[in-house]
């Protein structure tokens, strides 16, 4: 993953735009930045006053975790089809789709499926 612009030439970019009477296409084109960077860098000065970088990555939590998980290493060890097995988590979790079997079984390195669709 790529770094984030420097919070300097994200300042000058917006000076250029705020005070020196420039249109973001032309700041963009002056500082070799993308034109929607530009606009977008405008746009988090004036929303926020600050031009400095959000937070970038970090943890994801499991979507399927906790007893969720549990049931579901417990329902594998019985035959079942992976819409079959989605349609349960479903029901279960009262949700009308559920998309996460596939990299909960490729996180557990079940490999017997191959097309899996989801439950509509």
């Amino acid at each position: 993953m790529g770094r984030p612009y420097s919070v300097d030439l994200r300042k000058r970019v917006v000076a250029a735009v705020e005070s020196g009477g420039m249109s973001r296409h032309q700041a963009a084109a002056q500082f070799g930045v993308g034109v929607s960077t530009a606009i977008n860098w405008v746009r988090r000065s004036r929303e926020t006053g600050s031009v400095a970088p959000g937070k970038m990555g970090g943890h994801r939590p499991k979507l399927i975790a906790g007893e969720h998980r549990a049931w579901m290493l417990e329902r594998t060890k019985q035959d079942f089809t992976l819409n079959g097995l989605a349609a349960e988590l479903a029901a279960r979790r009262r949700v009308d789709r559920v998309r996460q079997p596939p990299r909960f079984f490729l996180k557990l390195s079940f490999s017997a499926w191959t097309k899996f669709q989801t439950v509509r």
